[in-house]
């Protein structure tokens, strides 16, 4: 039964004007558009012209070399986000460290909690803040540019003038309690990361990728150097890091956000009164010389992780890739790894995930944007076919190969199965051998579907580009910027985001002689790669809690009992005078136009180059049996054989291909924004999302419907899927605030068999 559908259509419209490139404190050329803008003219033709739809932005300068990028967003919500380049000097965690300080009060507004309260009171739903590799960003927004003008300097005041306290610093950072066991915010929080199979594989690649580099550190701590750190270590950090030349405020919003205004407001902290001294960092710090961290071959390592079962490890490529500025080749090796990755279709899915004895359960993609770009190429859920792994003697983790021979898998299928079968795919060299001849083979022998599947996989590619600049602008925006703020690769800061546009364009007319060329200059012959197979390890995991028990109980045996357990201070603002709440008139809206259809669909009409169409069946007719099975169903909906018109059968491959042509995002979910393992909102319904270009909501909704009506269920599609998510949820219960978000949602609201919904609320509440 279709309890509800929604079709959201799109206007689109041009935006108004540009701006000039760069101007000191320059605000009368200030970019009026937008992406919609950009989507607009994107949307009008196949291939859009770059001079005139790519974003802008304006750059702006304090005398004391702070940056402020103003990017335009029409729309209520006004952000800021500050960027300050850091350089990690050891595993200390001293960037993590001063970003949770930085919360706990300024020298000015000494109280700890006045930035939030203030926050919330201009229509924000408050602070937060990162650490990565290479920076730490603070961020904020809120309804309307008022609002963000009353706390950016409040905001600002406590970054760069943090109240260095030893009380909070203890809270924090680091203590032990009165039982024996360690504690501190930052450390409790890396003690439950650092063991992890992720974490354990992104600190090895750093280090063997960024050797004697800055990168090579871990930005967050490992909490054995956390333990040791003190209060004027991080003060030192300070001074040496959170220079005002040093830091980017990034403001995107509508017309409200008047940038004059805003640069007043910042100024007395952005540039005057600049006093303070500042230790400086040595240029060689932030230097990453290819000679340097470049690797001469291959390399290969196995890392344990602590686990309680032993079923499925995963395995990791990294390869170095062209420098940061080299924008068109970056973005050639990613559409590389999309096209191979993109969709259950893509070359290395149909060769080791969809199949019915998977060699893993997914695959995906990334890109580091360092000073040299960074490909990674991640495999989760491959079986350990060995059954687990005993610790290792002293030096049996590094394993070196040569990779230049490789065996072609259509001559050598049966070899190949021996090959795997003796040694497990967990093993260094195996699953990563496979990988490697599969690239080879694509350099060899082309590109499945020719350079046409590259070109649709570039345009759907700009799609989602732009998609992202409609719906996440704010973010996308901060993402594509930081890069040129904190590096200096000698583009000036917005000139990634624009290139991006104009090299995928470029792309577009490219022959495959050149994407097999790429293949094999970054990926198939690329010397600087190594690969990391995550394994698990019961007997780690044993060891691990062994060694935390024995360590409580000598610090208990040794420590001083009349000393209390630093108490956090309280938050007392009732003395506090805060200004009146913004004026919410003043706040910008985005028009709409509702149209009901009928009891059951309805479509809202706005400014957009694209549309959704939101789909929700309710499912009380299904017997409990049958429901659960909704995951399952779930997951098969947009990767399933279909029926034709003609009675003949088209293979899922074929309609996956299709379906990522006419749509730009497909979702199947039990409730809104649910998890494979985890219900969303509105529980008791299955809601299928889709996003589209304006004009083709049709031939997406009949796509949509064919997945529905005239799917083909096989027994080797079926059996594939469930192997597949019978790994992702081995995977999923070793990670605690996955368990607890579908604790939460199945114990706090449950369905009634008649599709009600009931509120529990003596288990609302977890602990």
């Amino acid at each position: 039964m279709l309890t509800g559908f929604v079709l959201s259509a799109g206007c689109m419209r041009r935006f108004i004007k540009r701006s000039s490139r760069r101007g000191a404190s320059s605000v009368d050329s200030m970019p009026q558009a937008y992406a919609r803008g950009v989507v607009r003219a994107a949307s009008e033709s196949t291939r859009h012209a770059p001079s005139s739809s790519v974003p802008s932005s304006t750059v702006s300068y304090f005398k004391s070399g702070a940056k402020v990028v103003l990017f335009r967003a029409p729309g209520p919500i006004c952000s800021a986000t500050v960027a300050v380049a850091t350089t990690p000097v050891s595993d200390g965690g001293h960037p993590h460290c001063l970003e949770h300080l930085i919360f706990m009060g300024s020298e000015k507004y000494p109280r700890r909690g006045f930035l939030d309260m203030l926050a919330t009171r201009s229509y924000s739903d408050g602070t937060n803040a990162w650490t990565c590799e290479d920076h730490t960003a603070y961020t904020i927004s809120t309804a309307g540019a008022e609002g963000l003008l009353r706390v950016l300097p409040v905001y600002l005041d406590h970054i760069l003038n943090p109240k260095f306290d030893d009380e909070q610093f203890q809270q924090e950072v680091y203590h032990v309690r009165q039982d024996g066991e360690e504690a501190g915010v930052v450390f409790q929080e890396m003690r439950g990361r650092e063991n992890t199979e992720g974490d354990i594989l992104s600190s090895a690649w750093h280090r063997s990728l960024f050797k004697g580099t800055f990168l090579s550190y871990e930005c967050g701590g490992k909490t054995e150097n956390i333990a040791q750190l003190t209060r004027d270590e991080v003060e030192r950090f300070h001074k040496a890091n959170y220079r005002r030349s040093n830091m980017t405020v990034i403001l995107v919003g509508g017309d409200d956000l008047d940038l004059p205004e805003f640069m007043s407001a910042m100024k007395p902290a952005l540039e005057e009164g600049m006093t303070g001294s500042y230790l400086e960092i040595s240029p060689d710090q932030r230097l990453l010389p290819s000679e340097k961290i470049l690797l001469s071959e291959p390399l290969e390592q196995r890392k344990l992780f602590p686990a309680a079962d032993e079923d499925v490890g995963s395995l990791t490529i990294v390869w170095h890739g062209p420098k940061l500025s080299d924008v068109r080749n970056t973005l050639a090796v990613e559409t590389i790894l999309r096209f191979l990755t993109e969709n259950e279709a893509s070359l290395l899915n149909r060769r080791f995930t969809e199949v019915v004895n998977p060699f893993c359960s997914s695959i995906d993609y990334s890109v580091e944007l360092f000073p040299t770009t960074v490909f990674i190429l991640g495999f989760g859920g491959i079986p350990n076919d060995d059954g687990g792994e005993s610790l290792p003697e002293e030096g049996d983790e590094q394993h070196e190969q040569d990779g230049s021979d490789q065996m072609d898998l259509e001559e050598e299928e049966e070899e190949e199965e021996e090959f795997v079968q003796d040694r497990g795919l967990l093993e260094p060299g195996i699953m990563s051998e496979l990988v490697m001849q599969e690239l080879s083979s694509v350099v060899d022998n082309g590109f499945p579907g020719g350079v046409e599947a590259i070109k649709e996989t570039i345009l759907r590619y700009r799609r989602n580009l732009l998609l992202e600049l409609e719906n996440n602008v704010h973010s996308h925006v901060v993402d594509a910027l930081i890069p040129d703020a904190v590096h200096e690769d000698g583009l000036e800061i917005g000139t990634r985001l624009r290139q991006e546009f104009e090299a995928l364009e470029t792309l577009l007319d490219e022959g495959e002689e050149f994407w097999k060329s790429v293949a094999s200059q970054w990926l198939v012959k690329n010397r600087s790669r190594a690969s990391f197979v995550g394994k698990p390890s019961r007997d780690l995991s044993t060891q691990l809690q062994r060694q935390r028990a024995e360590s409580a109980a000598v610090r208990r045996s040794s420590m001083n009992r009349a000393k209390a357990d630093p108490k956090p201070s309280s938050i007392d603002l009732s003395s506090v005078t805060f200004p009146n709440l913004p004026d919410a008139t003043r706040i910008a809206k985005l028009p709409c136009t509702v149209n009901r259809i009928d009891c059951h669909s309805q479509t809202i009409q706005v400014e957009s180059a694209f549309s959704g169409i939101s789909i929700v069946v309710d499912t009380k007719h299904i017997s409990k049996e049958l429901r659960e099975h909704l995951p399952l169903f779930c997951s098969l909906l947009f990767c399933v054989d279909v029926l034709r018109d003609d009675g003949s059968v088209e293979g899922y491959e074929s309609f996956v291909r299709r379906l990522s042509e006419a749509t730009i995002h497909c979702y199947a979910g039990v409730g809104r924004n649910a998890g494979t393992f985890r219900a969303g909102a509105v529980p008791s319904c299955v809601v299928i999302d889709v996003s589209t270009e304006s004009g083709r909501e049709a031939q997406a909704m009949e796509m949509v419907l064919q997945s529905v009506f005239r799917s083909c269920l096989s027994c080797e599609r079926v059996s594939a899927m469930l192997s597949n998510l019978n790994s992702d949820a081995t995977e999923a219960i070793r990670e605690g605030d996955v368990v607890c978000r579908a604790f939460s949602v199945s114990h706090s609201c449950h369905c009634r068999l008649d599709g009600s919904t009931e509120w529990n609320r003596t288990r609302h509440s977890l602990t």
